[in-house]
């Protein structure tokens, strides 16, 4: 089914005339938090930043008019932490996650480029180093971030997923997850 996907995409972007094609490998760290109707702290517990990694491979059309579409496909730890006085507690899940994004390629200042982007993600449990239960097969998630192209071979790449669907049944709870990466272009 995901082989699928990424040929109706590709061919996709074919159709709608992409001009020119890049792909790029990276590899970054993220950090992640749960949001929704909880406080920050209930009976003395916090909820805290969990750090993680991501790698993955872009795909990325661009169009005449350096509007550009791309495909994201990626590896990615989310998680979340409690600690009271006495115990600290981590929950690290492990998504593969397809993003579809859109985005402007700003014009090259000597040998920096800009490229603002915004998507759609989906994010598909794999496993988890910590039982359980209650845990969501998959979540979606609203991206925003900024590529920094340098020297037409490597891309840093900033981005921040806002959590739109729930990660646990019956619990309001979304990450949100802050993630940068080093990317080497093809």
């Amino acid at each position: 089914m995901k082989v699928i996907c990424l040929l109706v995409i590709l061919t996709s972007f074919v159709a709608l005339g992409a001009v020119e094609f890049q792909d790029s490998f990276f590899l970054g760290v993220t950090q992640s938090k749960l949001s929704g109707d909880f406080p920050d702290e209930v009976d003395g517990i916090r909820f805290g930043i969990l750090n993680g990694v991501q790698f993955g491979y872009t795909l990325l059309g661009q169009f005449e008019n350096n509007f550009s579409l791309g495909l994201i496909t990626r590896y990615i730890e989310k998680g979340w932490m409690t600690e009271d006085d006495s115990d600290l507690y981590t929950v690290k899940n492990n998504y593969f996650e397809l993003a579809l994004r859109a985005g402007y390629i700003m014009p090259k200042l000597n040998y920096i480029g800009l490229h603002p982007y915004s998507g759609l993600g989906m994010g598909f449990f794999l496993n988890s180093e910590q039982p359980v239960k209650a845990h969501q097969n998959q979540h979606m998630s609203f991206i925003v971030g900024i590529d920094v192209n340098l020297w037409e071979k490597f891309v840093i790449d900033f981005n921040y997923n806002i959590g739109l669907t729930d990660i646990y049944d019956g619990i309001d709870a979304k990450y949100n997850v802050f993630g940068v990466s080093l990317g080497k272009k093809f």
